[in-house]
């Protein structure tokens, strides 16, 4: 699921980044006489994929903001914005170590 919701997410990014871009190419298309007219359905998911992006930007500014609040001391270390910057990765409780093969195929077997 978590491949999925990855795929999901670059797929409004992409179409997010792309929007806002058509709009800008066609913003400055009907200030020359050509205007570029898209669908509604067209015109609803990109506006959709465009706050995505732009809610995205905004969560990693503020991400940004807190944890160099932190890290210059203006925010205690014990506050809600220290626990939710970057933990640093742990390995899995519990993983068994895995002795590696003496032999590889049928070596060794009696027929």
């Amino acid at each position: 699921m978590d491949r999925c919701k990855d795929y999901a997410c670059f797929i409004a990014w992409f179409a997010g980044l792309g929007y806002l871009l058509l709009w800008a190419v066609s913003l400055h298309a009907s200030v020359s006489g050509a205007a570029l007219r898209l669908p509604p359905t067209l015109h609803a998911l990109g506006a959709l994929s465009a706050m995505y992006v732009a809610m995205r930007f905004s969560m990693l500014a503020i991400r940004r903001w807190r944890s160099a609040a932190v890290a210059a001391g203006t925010m205690p270390p014990d506050s809600v914005a220290a626990r939710l910057g970057p933990q640093p990765w742990k390995a899995p409780a519990g993983a068994a170590a895995v002795k590696p093969r003496a032999q590889f195929g049928l070596r060794g077997t009696r027929h």
